[in-house]
């Protein structure tokens, strides 16, 4: 490795031990957080992001379909040799009106997400919805009403 290689490895290094140091002592945090019991490990997950993209109809004046996408983060506190397998649900909800309609309609999607969590480990991932409408409805308006992530079970392997 040339020095400058060396010196980038150090950093990475010290920016590694910087943030195990800063979790032993101030923790994790997120929107949701739970512990695993037999450890006390909490293990938090924090939405990050919600994007709304919707599809038009051939004619151009109408939604046939619109795709959410959900970002978070997770992270744990964890200090054992083993890992934590962490189950995430993120729900979407979404509004929307359309031609024919006098007041907002409104649907809704979940999905799970496994992680592999060991010592002091995070990790990013984005989750995607997909919300197809009838032709006969014309959705001409749609909203992200809530987006949300939660831990649902930890189990210590």
């Amino acid at each position: 490795m040339s020095a400058k290689e060396l010196q980038q490895q150090r950093e990475l290094e010290q920016a590694v031990i910087a943030e195990m140091q800063r979790r032993r002592t101030e923790g994790v945090s997120g929107d949701d957080c739970e512990r695993e019991y037999k450890t006390n490990a909490e293990v938090c997950v924090k939405t990050t992001r919600g994007e709304l993209e919707c599809n038009e109809s051939y004619s151009d004046n109408y939604y046939r379909d619109c795709d959410v996408t959900v970002g978070y983060d997770i992270q744990t506190d964890y200090q054992g040799g083993a890992h934590i397998e962490a189950e995430v649900e993120c729900e979407v909800e979404i509004e929307y009106k359309g031609r024919q309609t006098y007041s907002a309609l409104s649907d809704s999607d979940s999905r799970d997400e496994s992680h592999s969590l060991y010592a002091y480990g995070s990790d990013s991932e984005t989750m995607g919805f997909n919300f197809s409408f009838s032709s006969y409805q014309e959705i001409t308006s749609v909203q992200i009403s809530n987006a949300s992530c939660e831990i649902d079970s930890l189990d210590l392997y």
